[in-house]
């Protein structure tokens, strides 16, 4: 049964705001929105003032105003140790970087999915609709197949799997302020990859980017409000966009574009003020999965930190509806 207990929903012109108590620890500020666009107009319309945790701009002001430490941090830059952006000079500039391919990511990913692709990876069980044909019976008969004297009647059947047609992935975009922006990347790239690899055999995925923190709002004299803030990616049945979706979900944006959307629930009235230090990056559990989600899968990329465990993260998911023993929620589990 779970934990959290809807007390009420904030009105917002972009997404969706709810609040929720908890029965054991603190209460919980979730913010949804339906798509990339909606979360860019919730930027846009956030202000400065609601931003403010302790006296300090949003990150992605720091950078255009010339701060270099955040620059380094975020990852702007051209150096080979950065992400071969550059500093946006103005808020135009860094929403155009969003929409913008953005290479050096992309290679790392176009390159980690040709790998799973030709690796001794275990495949989903494929459930597209297969063709046979007879001499027989059949459905229908191909008459040029008749005329050239093969096999002419021809029965479609889709491949039956145990495990379920569609899942969810989630991927925490949040990360601890130590780690290297490039280690986040890791997580999209195998989320990505199972999503390919999954589609390719006939089932449905979801992907939502989710930031999921403790502590991030004040509530009187303590930091006791939870956050959940997540961005609709990708819809069952929508294709794959690997430009957008890795632009959302890399650690650049997280710690520019999530900063600045954490103050939304803010801007709204939905909390009093953020924490100074935006609070502390918390593990998505199934209780925040089944606030996010109907589906009955889901799988969580949040620990992958590198290739290998990118690997092991790809094919864990891919389990998930591949096998015929299948979980309800699954993550990636802490790797060490």
């Amino acid at each position: 049964m779970s934990n959290y207990i809807h007390q009420k929903t904030v009105e917002s012109p972009n997404g969706l705001v709810e609040v929720y108590t908890r029965k054991f620890g603190n209460d919980l500020i979730k913010t949804s929105f339906h798509s990339m666009h909606e979360a860019k107009k919730a930027f846009e319309q956030t202000s400065d003032q609601s931003c403010m945790g302790g006296d300090s701009l949003p990150n992605w002001k720091l950078v255009v105003n010339g701060d270099s430490k955040d620059g380094e941090w975020i990852g702007f830059g051209k150096d080979e140790d950065q992400c071969g952006l550059p500093c946006p000079k103005n808020q135009n500039d860094f929403v155009q970087m969003l929409y913008s391919p953005w290479s050096k990511g992309i290679e790392i990913v176009d390159s980690f999915y040709n790998e799973m692709k030709e690796s001794e990876l275990n495949k989903p069980r494929d459930r597209r609709r297969v063709v046979n044909w007879s001499d027989d019976n059949g459905d229908d008969v191909c008459r040029d197949k008749l005329h050239a004297g093969q096999p002419f009647w021809r029965t479609t059947k889709r491949r039956l799997s145990a495990g379920p047609a569609s899942i969810t992935f989630f991927v925490q975009v949040g990360v601890l302020s130590e780690r290297h922006w490039s280690e986040t990347l890791w997580r999209v790239a195998s989320a990505v990859a199972a999503a390919e690899l999954l589609e390719e055999r006939g089932y449905n995925v979801a992907i939502t980017a989710v930031s999921h923190s403790a502590d991030t709002f004040t509530k009187g004299s303590s930091c006791n409000v939870n956050k959940l803030t997540s961005i609709n990616l990708k819809e069952h049945g929508q294709a794959i966009d690997r430009c957008s979706m890795l632009n959302a979900m890399s650690c650049w944006a997280f710690r520019t574009f999530w900063f600045q959307l954490f103050g939304y629930a803010v801007e709204v009235g939905a909390a009093a003020e953020l924490n100074s230090g935006l609070g502390r990056t918390k593990t998505i559990g199934q209780q925040e999965c089944e606030l996010l989600t109907n589906d009955p899968a889901s799988f969580v990329f949040q620990h992958t930190l590198n290739k290998g465990h990118a690997v092991q993260a790809a094919q864990a998911a891919i389990n998930v509806v591949g096998s015929d023993d299948w979980f309800e929620w699954d993550d990636d589990y802490p790797l060490k």
